[in-house]
C-alpha cells in the first residue's frame, strides 16, 4: 500500500479477520490487534475497498462499518475455469466400481491431510472400493503417509494434471482447518466432483450452504460421517 501516493485512487483488497480462528491459529492478541489498526487505516486511505466473497464484505462491515459505502465484493476471474459437460458428469457418477477420491493441497497439515487420511482409512474398512490420489509436497510439514491399497501419493502436479484428475474423480476431500478463500472448490464444482471442505462462512458461501458441496471442517470424525450418506455403493 504506497505511503508516498497522495492523488491517486488507491483500492483496497481486504480480506476478514475472523479473532477466534486466528487465536486457535496460535495468533496473539497483540497480533489480531495490529491486523485490525492496519486494515482501519488502509480503507481510511482508499478510495474503494473490495474483497471476494460476500460473507467477507459482512465481516469487515462488522470492524470498520464506517467504510461500508466503500465495500464492493469483487468475485475472482478464473478464465482456466471450463465446467465439464454435464453428459460427462452423469457417465462419470455411472461409473462407481471405485469411487475415486482427490485431495490437493501443497500445505498438507493446513488442507487437513492427517483428518482425511484418518477418515478415509476408517471408511475404507467398510468400503473398499475407495480410491484416494494424494497432491501435495509437504509445504509445511512431513504427513505419515501409510502403505495403503487405497491410497496412491502422486506429489506435486501441474495445474492441467489436477484439472484432469478432478474431472475424473467423484470427491475433493479438503476440509481444511483454514481457507481464506478455496479456488480448489471452485475447480471441483467445474469439473463435477463433489467438494468436501473447510467449514469458514466463505466456504458455506461458495458451496451455498451445502448445497453444493461439503462444508465440514478438519475433523476426522466429522469428515467420515459427512461422506457416509455419499459413499455410492457400486
Amino acid at each position: 500500500f504506497p505511503s508516498n501516493i497522495d492523488t491517486l485512487p488507491v483500492v483496497f483488497n481486504c480480506g476478514p479477520t475472523y479473532p477466534e480462528m486466528l487465536r486457535e491459529l496460535g495468533e496473539s492478541d497483540a497480533f489480531i490487534t495490529r491486523d485490525l489498526r492496519v486494515k482501519r487505516e488502509c480503507a481510511a486511505r482508499a478510495t474503494l475497498i473490495v474483497s471476494h466473497s460476500r460473507s467477507n464484505i459482512e465481516n469487515l462491515t462488522g470492524f470498520m462499518p464506517a467504510y461500508a459505502a466503500k465495500m464492493r465484493c469483487l468475485p475472482f476471474f478464473l478464465p482456466h475455469l471450463k465446467a465439464l459437460p454435464e453428459a460427462d458428469i452423469v457417465r462419470k457418477f455411472a461409473r462407481l466400481d471405485t469411487i475415486q477420491c482427490l485431495f490437493v493441497g501443497r500445505e498438507a497439515r493446513r488442507k487437513a491431510l492427517p483428518e482425511v487420511l484418518t477418515a478415509f482409512q476408517e471408511l475404507y474398512a467398510r468400503f473398499p472400493h475407495l480410491h484416494l490420489k494424494v497432491i501435495t509436497n509437504f509445504a509445511d510439514g512431513t504427513v505419515d503417509m501409510p502403505e495403503h491399497p487405497g491410497i496412491e501419493l502422486l506429489g506435486e502436479t501441474s495445474r492441467d494434471e489436477v484439472q484432469r484428475l478432478l474431472q475424473q474423480s467423484h470427491m475433493l476431500l479438503v476440509p481444511s482447518h483454514f481457507e481464506s478463500y478455496g479456488w480448489i472448490y471452485l475447480e471441483a464444482m467445474a469439473a463435477g466432483c463433489i467438494p468436501v471442505a473447510a467449514s469458514g462462512a466463505t466456504q458455506k458461501e461458495i458451496l451455498a450452504d451445502g448445497r453444493a458441496g461439503l462444508p465440514v471442517g478438519a475433523d476426522a470424525a466429522h469428515l467420515r460421517h459427512a461422506i457416509l450418506p455419499y459413499r455410492l455403493h457400486p
